[in-house]
């Protein structure tokens, strides 16, 4: 087993199923943090002026549409992880034999 630094957490590899739901969680992710670092920079870094459009707002709408995105994301995987799957086999055994004279 590797030595892992402290704080780092343990992710199973996920299975050839699953891939395309990690993969999906893995780009929710992306997407919410790049709509928050575009925002972000709108909001507080750019000061041009564009007639008609308030950048400042646009940077804020970005970040609030990037949380959300977050927010959404770890949600809706974390009620995924928690459902439980089962399945029911159900076996019918025929208890007479057929070798018993008496039936």
């Amino acid at each position: 087993m590797p030595i892992r630094p402290a704080g780092y957490a343990e992710v199973a590899p996920p299975t050839a199923r699953g891939l395309h739901n990690y993969w999906r969680y893995l780009m929710g992710i992306g997407a919410g943090i790049f709509l928050l670092a575009v925002g972000g920079v709108l909001a507080f870094a750019v000061s041009d002026r564009i007639s008609g459009v308030d950048l400042t707002m646009v940077g804020y709408i970005l970040m609030g549409a990037g949380a959300l995105g977050i927010a959404l994301v770890l949600l809706l995987n974390g009620q995924r992880t928690r459902a439980s799957h089962t399945t029911v086999v159900e076996e019918h055994r025929d208890l007479r034999d057929p070798r018993d004279p008496r039936i």
